[in-house]
């Protein structure tokens, strides 16, 4: 996803990749082969469950990538703002 350009702005679907199934190897070299091909500035990941092992791996090569760890409170707050901007029509795919 592409961050809108300025505030207010759309954000952009560029490419959707699926990981559900895949080892936590499989899932770190499909963030790599991603990374390479966008200006990615911001690389965050899960690290409830396989995310700790997926997050470890990426940092080797990513240094910057983040962990998160959501709460219930977090995950309602994502779900809210993801909401918003659905019905303010700022989602582009």
């Amino acid at each position: 996803v592409a961050w809108p350009e300025k505030p207010g702005g759309k954000f952009r679907l560029l490419e959707k990749v699926g990981l559900k199934g895949m080892d936590f190897e499989a899932q770190a070299k499909a963030i790599k082969r991603q990374a390479a091909r966008y200006n990615v500035f911001d690389i965050g990941i899960d690290t409830s469950g396989a995310g700790q092992a997926v997050w470890e791996l990426v940092k080797a090569w990513a240094p910057a990538a983040r962990r998160i760890e959501y709460s219930i409170s977090t995950k309602a707050a994502l779900v809210m703002k993801g909401q918003n901007v659905m019905r303010k029509s700022r989602f582009e795919s």
